[in-house]
């Protein structure tokens, strides 16, 4: 039996009524109704105009009420929208809802409706089957959903048909911003701007849509109150019991962070990539600029600090050029001054980065005085602004500006890094192309050397490297060379004897060996060539032999002559007396039993005229090894390097004999030994000097760029597969290997430069000591953070007569020596302070000390410590540089002892006069 409103509104009996006389319900859909089996009425704008006997036995919802007001409370006003959107799109409605039963218990029931076809558009029929069962499980599993993923550290969301959200987790609503609470119920990116809500709705309606679920989409949304954030999602769709997408869940994860650091990895790769194309570094700088616009700022300039302390603009960028030439313009007409408290100046002046993450316009306001200027930069607009400093060699060279405007984003904490990094690959660019400058001067100078310079494997005995002078000597071409051994230009050598040669040297017997040869130019003339030969090992095990050649022809023909004269002695002495006595050598004619017969003047002048025999030359040289020449012998002696006793003298001793006329006699009889002495104590020190040289080149050069060339070409091959601490560990290898490369090179070219340099002939300029003192010091803890470095100077300290790069040059050496040969956790102690007249600067260790008597020896050229040698690298050379330079500055150096340990290194340089200025 069907009952209507018109039957309830008559207050007739339900039996007794018939059809309805309620003209707003056909007859037919009162038959529809009827026919159904289950649970069914008519709707009329959601109002129960007619049900059938099962909903009326079982669902207490009457006629003439809307059917939602029978569903439980909690769940009321979302069916009840859910229900208004359905009508208003026109599409079937079906929904779980909790309707109240006339047992006056609330269950589960399953409410769809279908538009009543031919009929008006408000009627519609509904039916209801109980889901209590199914509901209940359902609850449970939810239950379970919710302790499973309620704690977990990643978003979670479930939103029905309608997309309005049924279930999210804590972590789900701290990213949208919002309490839990809050999102329930609320359609899909409550929390979110309204355009990055329109887009997580599209996302998850698609799913809705197709069926196919979204896997992993990388997404960048924004919420309301911050900035945009990059989400990974990934969005499936959940099915009904029917087999109906019902609704979708979605599994989210802040990526942000880490997008960032991946797009700072990739940007940096880049931006290593771009600096690496320059060697010179205003162009290298240049590419900084560009590079960073517009993927870290919207501006960006590039400043180098000139010597007054002003900031010189290299290169502005941005996406206008406009506003490029705008920017521009301010610069050339309103230059910063070198005492800006803000700025490339200031940064300069600290050495330590600008940040602000919001600039406020009242900060423009009390730093720009200037009204035109004022309106310019508020016409720019800067949003964000961050300035970082260039430091290279020590010290600032420029600085980085950045600056966000137009595009509405602030800079953090992350974008300082970045640029601070970017800045340090700059100056490792920088650094890299002045070592490419320094060592290609090196080669100049090998190049410039008259000797031949050979290098070849013991093992093949092929030459791997060859100077100009190589090429000069024997007329083979640097190709050529390359692929031959000493034995194709070598006479008086097979492979057996010249391997006999060298074995003293690979056993390590020897540290060098000298041997007189003949060489074979390519042309096929012979070349008498005397040969000093050196062996190094260097980085990985790999051994080298180095062969320095000089062509003695005219000193091999000015002996021969001598000794034709010699022969001829005795017809005529009077010529052979002024010839030798013109010979700068020294000239030492002997019986067969020792006496001088004959001495020249520069003979008498090395072993003074007393000396009557050769015992007495003898003893005034040092032979250990008893190996001088013997006068009466038949062969040629020598030549040999003998020291002067008691001096730092070198003098090279060649014996030819002269033999009689005796035709009855079986052999020829010693009639005279001539003793040729040459000083070969500047030869001597030139032969260290290059033998030092090669071993700076082989250990002290090539490891250091062994490590920037591995380094740069990890980073180059494999930066985005490294772990940011181990690609972090490369970088500061770099720039640490770099920077000893650096120094290293400094010595070397001052060691060139200044040969012979009289006092006071350096720096004439005024200098503050304690302005630049403090910042060596911040390099070099950085260098060592191993020690402890301390500052104490002395207040109002004078200005000293010197030259800024030079003390800086010899600071470092004093500084560095003191960190490097004292052991982890020391103190390294820095004291400045004045009296008579100069200005000290003495540098405190806890190192291990040295005798007393090593004092001066110490700044002797390659001279080491036997004491400290063991203790780390070093070439010899940094405080006979360090001495030279002081010295040439008019001032003094010194090295002490310290009675409680340790040693002390320091330097005095005069002060600065008024009448100098």
């Amino acid at each position: 039996m069907i009952q209507s409103r018109a039957v309830v509104d008559a207050g007739l009996p339900a039996d007794d009524a018939g059809l309805p006389a309620d003209p707003a319900v056909s007859p037919d859909a009162l038959r529809v109704v009827e026919s159904i089996p289950g649970r069914a009425c008519v709707l009329d704008a959601g109002i129960v105009v007619a049900s059938n006997a099962e909903w009326q036995r079982a669902i207490s919802t009457l006629p003439g009420a809307h059917w939602t007001s029978g569903v439980h409370q909690d769940e009321r006003a979302d069916a009840r929208r859910g229900w208004d959107e359905a009508v208003a799109a026109g599409r079937p409605f079906s929904r779980d809802v909790r309707l109240r039963m006339s047992s006056g218990e609330d269950r589960w029931q399953t409410l769809r409706a279908t538009r009543l076809a031919g009929a008006s558009d408000s009627l519609w029929i509904a039916t209801a089957t109980d889901a209590h069962d199914r509901r209940g499980s359902q609850d449970d599993a939810l239950a379970l959903l919710d302790t499973l993923v309620g704690p977990a550290p990643v978003g979670f969301g479930y939103w029905d048909a309608s997309l309005r959200a049924v279930r999210v987790n804590e972590a789900f609503a701290r990213l949208v911003g919002l309490p839990a609470e809050r999102v329930l119920g609320q359609p899909a990116g409550a929390g979110l701007a309204r355009d990055s809500a329109a887009r997580l709705r599209r996302l998850l309606s698609s799913v809705l849509r197709t069926g196919r679920p979204i896997v992993e989409r990388d997404i960048e949304l924004r919420r309301e109150d911050g900035p945009a954030r990059r989400w990974m999602l990934s969005a499936y769709p959940v099915l009904g019991h029917a087999g109906n997408v019902s609704g979708v869940g979605a599994v989210v994860t802040d990526i942000t962070e880490r997008a960032h650091a991946e797009e700072a990895s990739r940007f940096l790769a880049e931006a290593g990539r771009v600096l690496g194309e320059s060697l010179d570094y205003e162009t290298t700088l240049a590419n900084v600029a560009d590079l960073a616009v517009p993927r870290i700022a919207d501006w960006c300039s590039v400043e180098m600090l000139e010597p007054d302390g002003s900031a010189r603009p290299l290169r502005v960028a941005h996406l206008d050029p406009d506003r490029v030439a705008l920017a521009r313009d301010l610069r050339e007409r309103f230059p910063l001054s070198p005492d800006a408290p803000l700025g490339a100046p200031a940064v300069a002046r600290s050495g330590q980065p600008e940040f602000i993450p919001v600039v406020p316009p009242e900060l423009i306001d009390s730093l720009v005085a200037d009204p035109e200027v004022r309106r310019i930069v508020h016409e720019l607009g800067p949003r964000s602004y961050m300035c970082v400093p260039i430091t290279s060699g020590g010290g600032v060279i420029g600085a980085i500006t950045f600056v966000l405007a137009e595009s509405g984003r602030t800079f953090d904490e992350r974008d300082l890094s970045l640029a601070t990094e970017l800045a340090r690959q700059a100056a490792t660019a920088i650094e890299r192309g002045r070592l490419y400058r320094d060592v290609t001067r090196l080669a100049a100078t090998l190049d410039a050397v008259d000797d031949a310079i050979l290098v070849f494997d013991p093992a093949t005995l092929v030459f791997t490297y060859v100077n100009r002078g190589a090429v000069a000597q024997v007329g083979y071409t640097p190709e050529e060379l390359l692929r031959m051994t000493p034995l194709d230009i070598k006479l008086l050598f097979d492979e057996q004897s010249y391997r006999a040669v060298l074995e003293p040297l690979l056993r390590g017997e020897r540290p060098s060996r000298t041997i007189n040869t003949l060489h074979r130019h390519k042309d096929g003339r012979l070349i008498p060539v005397e040969v000093s030969m050196q062996y190094m090992l260097l980085e990985g095990g790999e051994a080298r032999l180095v062969s320095i050649a000089r062509d003695v022809t005219q000193r091999v023909e000015a002996e021969a002559r001598l000794h034709r004269l010699a022969r001829s002695e005795q017809a005529r002495a009077a010529e052979f007396a002024a010839m030798v006595g013109a010979i700068g050598d020294g000239v030492v004619v002997c019986s067969p039993g020792g006496d001088v017969t004959h001495a020249n003047p520069a003979a008498v002048e090395l072993f003074g005229p007393d000396a009557a025999t050769w015992e007495a030359i003898h003893g005034q040289l040092e032979d250990p090894e008893d190996v001088a020449p013997v006068p009466g012998r038949l062969e040629r002696q020598g030549p040999v390097e003998l020291r002067r006793e008691g001096r730092e003298q070198w003098l090279a001793l060649t014996a030819y004999p002269v033999l009689g006329e005796a035709p009855a006699a079986p052999e020829r009889p010693v009639i005279a030994t001539i003793v040729l002495v040459r000083d070969v104590t500047e030869a001597r020190h030139t032969q260290r000097a290059q033998e030092a040289f090669i071993g700076v080149l082989s250990h002290e050069l090539r490891t250091p760029v062994t490590t920037i060339y591995g380094g740069a070409k990890v980073l180059g091959e494999r930066a985005d597969s490294l772990a940011p601490e181990v690609r972090d560990d490369v970088y500061r290898d770099i720039a640490a290997e770099s920077e000893r490369l650096y120094r290293l090179v400094e010595d070397l070219l001052v060691l060139a430069r200044f040969d012979g340099v009289s006092p006071g002939s350096l720096g004439d300029e005024p200098v503050l000591l304690q302005r630049i003192v403090p910042g060596i010091v911040d390099v070099e803890r950085s260098r060592f953070p191993a020690t402890q470095f301390t500052l104490d100077i002395s207040p109002g300290l004078p200005t000293v007569r010197a030259e800024r790069t030079y003390v800086e040059q010899v600071t470092r050496n004093l500084l560095g020596n003191a960190a490097k040969y004292s052991p982890a956790g020391s103190t390294v102690r820095l004291v400045l302070d004045h009296a008579d007249g100069m200005v000290a600067v003495r540098v405190l260790d806890d190192g291990p000390g040295f005798p007393l008597e090593e004092a001066e020896e110490l700044f002797e050229l390659f001279y080491r410590s036997p004491t400290t040698s063991r203790t780390a690298s070093g070439a010899g050379i940094g405080l006979f540089v360090s001495r030279r330079l002081i010295e040439g500055m008019g001032g003094r150096i010194w090295a002490l002892p310290r009675p409680e340990g340790g040693s002390e290194f320091g330097f005095a340089l005069k002060t600065f006069t008024e009448e100098e200025a």
